[in-house]
């Protein structure tokens, strides 16, 4: 059965997905489509080079089975020859004489191969094994592009999240400049605490702009691989973090369990297994090079003999008749025993097993790939899971921190230095927060990447 990515969005993203297939398209108020992450990732596979290339070289392969399976089929042709003879050619009868003639000849010939070495069913069980692996190789290559959408998906979410905890934290401060404006003007604080927060604001402005251009280039190049357009218009469905977080935790799989379902399952590891196939029947096929062939051949033919001599004209029989008493049916077999043929098929088995040992190397290379990958992918994702756990605390105390510094500042107690430095301190707190949930989510993603998936539709 055909597999993908699909049942790893269903499985971590449900709020997304599932809320997709239960309602209608969603717009934005200009009149754009928000978009799912399984609406991202179809339109990527649909626009991605690299699948249009593995989807024509699959439609290659079928092209190949297709006229590997013709050639079990007899071959029927039909014939016709002019030849014109000057001083010397023969008679209607076959025999040489002194004269010029035309010869016209016509024919039906019927041949098939009876036996070809069994090179034909080698090749056609080839042409079936190369197939298998160029659609396993269609689905690994929709699989990397459906994979890397959710990395960009994921990066939007992260950046959005960021970018309105940073516009909410230029919003707490020109809400404490303006509460320190009118401190400074009852005579209450001096102009130094002004100046700083102001200072304050306008490095915050600068670092809102940053952040916005990193997004918008997130954006962008989320737009350009799902061929949206324009980056500003782009608009995506924000599912529940919190909810996709509590979710991943169930989908901590051991290693062994997640490696055995990717080696019964995964798209690249059969897609080796089949090149490995196909380069043994590729010996096989070259070795029948050794064996003896069989045909058998059967037809019709027939000819009209036209002399120029004039004296020759009148005892010819006219087109119809010659036609007639010129035909004939013959049938034959022919076998075909190769002696020697200029060292053609060892060369050929030679470079057949040359193709066998690369395919060998390749599969051992994808399989131990496969563990290093799941190995990886499996303590990213337990590291990551302990790192939510540090950041929330170190949020919570950052914002209690927070908390008792600006009742500190309005009292008069606490310094715009030290009020910057706890809101810096909360603010890297919560954007670490934020950062490891969708690290989380994301690698969690990459483990249930290697537990199955199923058509993208």
């Amino acid at each position: 059965m055909k597999q993908t990515i699909l049942s790893l969005i269903l499985a971590l993203v449900p709020v997304a997905l599932i809320a997709q297939e239960n309602s209608t398209q969603q717009y934005t108020p200009d009149g754009h489509p928000i978009l799912t992450l399984q609406q991202c990732i179809k339109m990527a596979v649909e626009c991605n080079s690299n699948f249009l290339r593995s989807q024509a070289d699959s439609t290659s392969a079928e092209i190949q089975l297709a006229s590997a399976k013709n050639s079990f089929l007899p071959q029927l042709n039909a014939q016709m020859g002019q030849s014109f003879s000057f001083g010397r050619a023969k008679d209607e009868r076959g025999v040489i004489i002194n004269h010029s003639a035309a010869n016209t000849d016509f024919g039906v010939g019927f041949s098939y191969t009876l036996f070809s070495g069994l090179r034909r069913l080698y090749n056609m069980n080839e042409a079936k094994s190369s197939l298998l692996a160029s659609e396993q190789t269609l689905l690994e290559t929709k699989d990397k592009i459906a994979f890397d959408i959710i990395g960009m998906y994921y990066q939007v979410l992260m950046q959005e999240d960021m970018l309105r905890i940073s516009e909410f934290n230029l919003a707490q401060t020109e809400f404490h400049l303006n509460y320190t404006k009118a401190m400074v003007e009852g005579g209450k604080w001096a102009l130094s605490k002004q100046l700083e927060l102001e200072s304050q604001l306008a490095n915050e402005k600068l670092t809102l702009i940053d952040s916005r251009n990193d997004l918008f280039l997130t954006r962008l190049n989320l737009a350009l691989n799902v061929d949206y357009g324009s980056p500003d218009s782009l608009a995506i469905v924000n599912p529940d973090i919190d909810k996709m977080v509590a979710l991943a935790y169930s989908k901590l799989y051991p290693v062994k369990t997640v490696y055995d379902y990717a080696m019964n399952n995964r798209a690249g590891i059969k897609a080796a297994e089949n090149n490995l196939q196909t380069a043994k029947l590729g010996i096989r096929a070259a070795s029948s090079g050794f064996i003896p062939t069989l045909s058998f051949n059967a037809g019709y033919s027939t000819s009209y003999f036209y002399p120029f001599e004039k004296s020759q004209q009148q005892f010819i029989s006219d087109f119809p008749t010659q036609l007639k008493h010129n035909g004939r049916y013959f049938l034959g077999f022919t076998l075909s025993i190769p002696l020697f043929d200029a060292m053609e098929t060892p060369n050929a088995i030679r470079q057949a097993k040359v193709k066998y040992t690369l395919a060998e190397i390749h599969s051992k290379d994808v399989r131990e790939a496969l563990y290093r990958q799941v190995v990886t992918a499996q303590a990213n994702a337990t590291s990551a899971s302990k790192k939510i756990v540090a950041a929330t605390e170190s949020a919570k105390i950052a914002k209690e921190s927070l908390k008792m510094t600006e009742a500190a500042f309005e009292a008069g107690r606490a310094t715009p230095l030290e009020l910057e430095q706890a809101r810096n301190r909360s603010l890297i707190a919560e954007m670490q927060l934020v950062r490891a949930k969708y690290d989380f989510v994301y690698k969690v993603a990459i483990l249930e990447h290697y537990m199955g998936v199923t058509d993208i539709q």
